[in-house]
Order: structure tokens, then sequence, then C-alpha cells
């Protein structure tokens, strides 16, 4: 019985030995298990000297359990100890690499050159550190009056725009004046021409009223820039003014400022003294019957004895608002005004409504003349 009993021991510390070694094989520790077992029913089998009694059949069914279970076992202790495997494995690269490290550890030699190495680059990191403090403070002053500028420059800027802005209003304001200025200029110049030109057309047709000669004149043409007249005849031919009679002359000098009066359109009395002195009859009776009647809405008219007669009087008559006769007497020197119709020079006589007198005198004869319409 101490036999078997031994023999189981020594069975399971074998088993046990074989599953204590981290790289054993299942298969064989299968093997040395069925190997045991085999032996055990061998020996039972043929009643072997060593199992003499019903105790030591018992031990030997007792290992052959044993030994069931351990197969049975055999699945998980597999699992168990392939983890177990993996984690001696890792442990020992994790150890190979310490092995490693240590090995790479240099010397004290070496450390203290590293740690004197590390000490001069730990002061020059901290004077590193000194200058970059005073760049940063370098920094925050330009930050600072780059500020100051910036803000000095958006002032100016807004001065300048504002400026630009005046500027440009006043350009526009400039240019639109330029503008109004060269329109008005032009209107100016366009407006004279086009009275000129009509003044030229005035001038033709109040003188063809008044001279004779109705086609003397056939065209006149007034300088833009001195306002000099030029006239000219029927053939385009140049007329001097020299070339004209006194009273041709003067009838066109009449024709002009009548027309001046007609373009001009200002309601003005026109007085007009001795203006039949050097007219001959004919031109006497175109200038009564044709300038002065119409040219102003009040006529007055200053003439002697000799120049409105009873013939041109009578042409007037229709038109005359008011009549004064002045009578100054040579011997004392005093006019006199008398209101109503004139007396005319006949004979070297003076008669009037007032009588017949042989006194020298002088006389002149106002007519007022007025338009029926105003």
């Amino acid at each position: 019985m101490r036999y078997l009993a031994s023999e189981r021991g020594h069975v399971v510390s074998k088993v046990m030995q074989k599953a204590g070694n981290v790289g054993f094989d299942i298969t064989s520790l299968e093997s040395t298990i069925d190997s045991a077992l085999h032996e055990m029913v061998a020996e039972v089998g043929q009643g072997s000297g060593s199992v003499r009694n019903p105790d030591d059949l018992a031990l030997v069914f007792q290992a052959m359990g044993d030994l069931a279970r351990l197969r049975a076992m055999m699945p998980e202790l597999s699992e168990s100890t392939k983890s177990a495997c993996e984690l001696v494995n890792e442990e020992q690269q994790k150890l190979d690499s310490l092995i490693v490290a240590l090995d790479s550890i240099p010397s004290d030699g070496e450390m203290g050159a590293l740690l004197t190495t590390l000490r001069n680059k730990s002061r020059e990191l901290e004077d590193r550190d000194a200058e970059l403090a005073e760049l940063q403070a370098e920094r925050a002053s330009l930050n600072a009056k780059a500020a100051e500028r910036e803000a000095t420059y958006r002032r100016i800027a807004g001065q300048l725009a504002d400026e630009y802005v005046k500027s440009v209003e006043a350009k526009r304001i400039l240019s639109a004046s330029q503008a109004a200025e060269e329109k008005l200029i032009a209107t100016e110049v366009h407006l004279k021409e086009r009275l000129l030109r009509r003044l030229e057309q005035l001038i033709v047709e109040k003188a063809g009223m008044l001279l004779r000669k109705r086609d003397l004149i056939a065209s006149v043409i007034i300088s833009n820039d001195s306002y000099e007249p030029r006239i000219f005849n029927a053939q385009q031919e140049e007329i001097p003014l020299t070339d004209l009679s006194a009273g041709e002359r003067q009838l066109f000098a009449v024709s002009m400022l009548w027309s001046f009066a007609e373009i001009a359109q200002v309601h003005l009395p026109l007085v007009i003294d001795t203006p039949l002195g050097r007219l001959d009859s004919a031109h006497r009776q175109r200038f009564v019957d044709g300038f002065l009647p119409n040219a102003s809405h009040q006529a007055i008219v200053l003439s002697t004895d000799q120049e409105i007669d009873a013939v041109l009087y009578r042409r007037l008559s229709s038109s005359l608002s008011h009549v004064y006769t002045l009578e100054q007497d040579s011997t004392d020197g005093v006019t006199t005004v008398r209101a109503g119709e004139p007396f005319f020079h006949d004979s070297g006589r003076t008669q009037h409504q007032f009588g017949t007198t042989d006194e020298p005198m002088s006389v002149q004869t106002v007519l007022s003349l007025e338009k029926a319409n105003t």
C-alpha cells in the first residue's frame, strides 16, 4: 500500500512537473498520463505482488481517478499555460529592452560631460528667455506706437477724406460753374448772333421805309466784335457811309435807333430836336408818315417854324395829343409858351391864331405824339 501511494505520488509529481514546465508540449503531457494509467492497469490486471489487498486496489483506482481528472483539466490547463507563455514572453521582451537601455546608459565620465553641456544649455536658455522678454517688451512698445500711429493715420485719413470730399464738391461746383459759364457764353454768343442778324434785317426794313431810294440799302452786316455796320447794295457791293448824303446818313442813323428800340422792347418816350433840318421834302414826308407815328408809344418833336408846315402838320394830326408853341421875344428875351395849333411861316410873316406880327420872333413848335392803343 505504501508502494502504491508512493507510485501515485510519483505519477502525479511527474505529471505536475511536466505541467510546470513553461515550454512543455500538451500532447507529451497527455502521453505521460496515458502511460501512467496503462502501467497501473497492467499491475492490477497481472496481480502483481505490489497489489496484495483491497486497500491497495482502492489506491490504484484513486490514482487512476486523479489521472483522469488531470486529463479532463488538460484543455483548461492548456489555455492557462498558453496565456502564461504569452505573458512570460512579454515580460522577457521588456527585460531585454531594459537590458538594452541599461547597456546604453553612459559612463560616469560621459554623464559628467552631459551634465555640463546640459547646464550650459540651461544657461543659454535662460539668456534666450531674457532676450525674449526684452524683445517682447520692445514688441509691446512698438505695438503701442503702431496703434498710436494708426490712430493718427486714421484721423489724418479722415481729414484727408473730408478735404477730398470738399475738394471734389468744390471741383464739381467749379466744373458746373464753368460749364454754366461756358453755356451762358455760348448762349450769349448765340443770342448776340441772333440779335445782330435780326437787327440787320430791321435796319434794312426801316431804311427802306425812310429812304426815298428804296433799293439803296439791300443788306447790312454788323461786326460781331466792333458792331460797326457795313452797307451793301443789291449787287452786294459795299457802300461807304461817306457816299451817302447828309439826309441819307441821318435817316440811316434813325433806322438804326428805331431798330434798337424795337429789339430792346423798352417803352420810353422819344425826344427829337429839329429832325427835319437836313431832309428834303420827299424824305420829310417819309419821316413824318413812317417814323414819327410808330417810333414809340410817345414821341416829342421839337420843330422850328420852317420844319413842320401846314401839310406835314395835317399828316401828323391824327397822332397828335398835345401841341405847344414856344415864342421868344428877342427884345426882352422872354419865351412864351402857348398851347394850341402852331403858326406857320408864310412870305416872311409869322401867322398864328393870335394874329400877325412884324416883330422879329424865334418860334418853335413842340409836338407830342401818342399811339392810339397806348
